[in-house]
């Protein structure tokens, strides 16, 4: 493929940083979707793992969502990320993204009710 570059083009940042997720500055940023493609035995999980450790050591991650049919042979290396078992899904599930979605949501609600009754007896304290 030939590719040609188009002289004066530049790109600015618009601003619009709704959906990034704090991160140092040596960590990639998030919100990401991280897709690894290797041959076996190339150090793939070593690396998703370790990528996950640090995320979470930062606490730039609350839950890991895991859609792999191999993670039960990878468990020794994904045990100290605290996954729980109920969110590892088989890439062969045609239900996994809504599934992992409607998880997703729920946690929000939850996140959000907390919020609101926080400030709901913030106020009444006053």
């Amino acid at each position: 493929m030939k590719t040609k570059s188009i002289p004066n083009l530049k790109f600015k940042d618009l601003g619009n940083d709704a959906f990034s997720v704090s991160t140092p500055t040596e960590h990639i940023s998030l919100n990401s979707v991280i897709l690894l493609v290797a041959k076996k035995q190339s150090g793939k999980t070593f690396f998703a793992s370790n990528l996950m450790n640090q995320l979470k050591q930062v606490k730039a991650c609350d839950r890991i969502f895991v859609i792999s049919d191999t993670f039960n042979s990878n468990k020794k290396m994904m045990e100290h990320l605290d996954i729980k078992r109920e969110d590892i899904f088989s890439p062969n599930d045609p239900n996994v993204i809504p599934e992992i979605t409607k998880r997703i949501e729920a946690d929000l609600f939850i996140c959000v009710s907390s919020q609101i009754k926080l400030s709901f007896k913030s106020k009444t304290l006053s």
